[in-house]
């Protein structure tokens, strides 16, 4: 409820059973003297009052109670948000630096050895350094997905910048046909579900598509919510997706986010074809 509506009730609830009463027994005196004399009439006046004074009250509180009720939820929100700030900070202090200082010292390792490439320390030193690369970008990545986003410019500056970090770090292009969000209710928990959910169907692309080019189009307005992720990898068979049986917890992280956002995933792919990952989420009022 808007603050306009709230203080409309609130004016309602202090001057509506005043006002009643007198129109009331203005109306009494003039039309109904005759039918209602005396204890009458103000019995009935006094019934009136409280019944409006009951019905506006009540409704009052319950306005209270959703605002008291989104209010809460929001501070939940809150510092969960500060939480995952927190974790992602200590990942970047202690880890990032770790893996950092490590990629550092197999670089001077593989100075030191003096040695050529056909020489065994240095092909295990290449395949050391190429492990710490993967582990430094799947850091960055987590490290993204813990960080808040705290307004909607913010979020589409965001879903921005991680394109166009895996498209550097990946060599793979990536198109955005469409970036438009306009959210007006339960913000930060759809930006956080969709933010999960482009991340891990463009890492699908790029990692296990061997994707050359993936098209990203996301749309958030009055009608719905859309994001849909287009690759031209070597595709799978859906039928066939691996689960988390075998230690794959990708697609069902996709399926749980858009259960919890209270839409649907769709994913189309077959062998040699390509892959598409579309979210969908229609607003109430907007099913049709």
């Amino acid at each position: 409820m808007s603050q306009r509506k709230l203080k409309l009730l609130r004016r309602i609830a202090i001057l509506g059973p005043g006002v009643i009463a007198g129109l009331f027994e203005t109306l009494r005196h003039h039309y109904l003297d005759d039918r209602l004399p005396g204890a009458y009439g103000n019995a009935a006046t006094f019934l009136l009052v409280v019944v409006t004074s009951a019905l506006v009250i009540a409704q009052l509180f319950r306005s209270l109670d959703r605002i008291e009720d989104r209010l809460r939820a929001e501070q939940e929100h809150n510092i969960l948000l500060r939480e995952r700030d927190r974790i992602a900070q200590d990942l970047h202090d202690s880890l990032g630096q770790g893996l950092f200082f490590l990629d550092v010292t197999l670089d001077d390792a593989s100075r030191a050895t003096g040695c050529k490439m056909s020489c065994p320390a240095a092909a295990y030193l290449k395949q050391a350094k190429e492990g710490v690369d993967d582990l430094q970008r799947s850091l960055r990545q987590a490290i993204y997905r813990l960080r808040s986003t705290q307004s909607q410019e913010d979020f589409l500056l965001n879903v921005r910048q991680y394109l166009d970090q895996i498209a550097e770090q990946s060599g793979v292009r990536i198109d955005v046909k469409r970036l438009e969000h306009n959210c007006r209710e339960d913000c930060p928990n759809l930006e956080i579900g969709m933010t999960r959910i482009l991340q891990e169907a463009v890492f699908n692309a790029v990692r296990h598509g061997n994707a050359r080019r993936v098209a990203v189009d996301l749309r958030s307005d009055d009608c719905g919510d859309t994001l849909v992720v287009e690759d031209d990898g070597q595709g799978f068979d859906p039928a066939r997706v691996p689960g988390e049986a075998e230690g794959h917890f990708g697609f069902s992280m996709m399926r749980w986010e858009a259960e919890r956002l209270g839409g649907t995933l769709t994913v189309e792919s077959a062998p040699g074809r390509g892959t598409t990952v579309r979210f969908e989420r229609p607003r109430e009022g907007n099913d049709d």
